[in-house]
Formats: structure tokens, C-alpha cells, sequence
């Protein structure tokens, strides 16, 4: 019967670990529903999102009247994502 040396189980440990990581990480993400907003700055400051419920609120836009505008370098949201707009009363 062959054993293999100690000093080449241990040694091939962390690579082993580290495709198993990767490969439970690959099965994992694709499941997670992450919403990645980013404004353009062009209608208020420029700022990048990302979460499973992220709220877009009226200082990230303009009100005119009685709208309130956005606008966006990037909206993207998966399956189960969220995004909610938020603003004042009577728009």
C-alpha cells in the first residue's frame, strides 16, 4: 500500500482549500440578488449602490414641479433585487 509523504498532503492543502472556496463561491453569487445603481452626476451627486434593497432618494435627483428626475450611468437589478424611490409628500 503507497501513502503519500506528509509534506506533500500538507503542501497540496492550501491549493485543494482554495479551489473548494472558489468553487462554493461560483455557486453561491449567482444566487444572491444584488441591485448596482450608479447616478452619472448629472441631476445630483454621483454615487455608485449596491445591496439587495437599496432606496434612491430625491437628493440623488431634481424636483421640477412636481416630478423628481434621475438619472443613471448604470441600474441593474437582478431577480429578487430592490430598488425604491423615495421622495417628498405630494409628488
Amino acid at each position: 500500500m503507497y501513502s503519500a509523504p506528509a509534506s506533500r498532503l500538507i503542501s497540496s492543502f492550501p491549493s485543494a482549500m482554495i479551489r473548494a472556496l472558489l468553487i462554493s463561491s461560483a455557486l453561491v453569487v449567482p444566487g444572491m440578488a444584488l441591485a448596482q445603481v450608479a447616478t452619472d452626476g448629472t441631476l445630483g451627486p454621483k454615487v455608485n449602490l449596491s445591496g439587495n434593497d437599496i432606496q434612491v432618494g430625491a437628493g440623488l435627483g431634481q424636483i421640477r414641479g412636481q416630478n423628481l428626475f434621475h438619472s443613471f450611468e448604470r441600474f441593474g437589478v437582478q431577480t429578487n433585487g430592490k430598488v425604491t424611490f423615495t421622495g417628498p409628500g405630494g409628488l
